[in-house]
């Protein structure tokens, strides 16, 4: 795998991971702070 093929795994996994956030229904809050950090605040 190279570096290209895993930035885009790995950005398709903080896109379901956020996904996977909001259907929740959780009291949280989160955001991607960095290009490779998601922050997860929990209420």
């Amino acid at each position: 795998m190279n570096d290209k093929e895993f930035n885009a795994l790995a950005e398709a996994t903080f896109q379901q991971i956020e996904g996977a956030l909001e259907r929740s229904g959780a009291d949280l809050d989160f955001a991607m702070v960095s290009d490779s950090v998601l922050e997860i605040e929990c209420s």
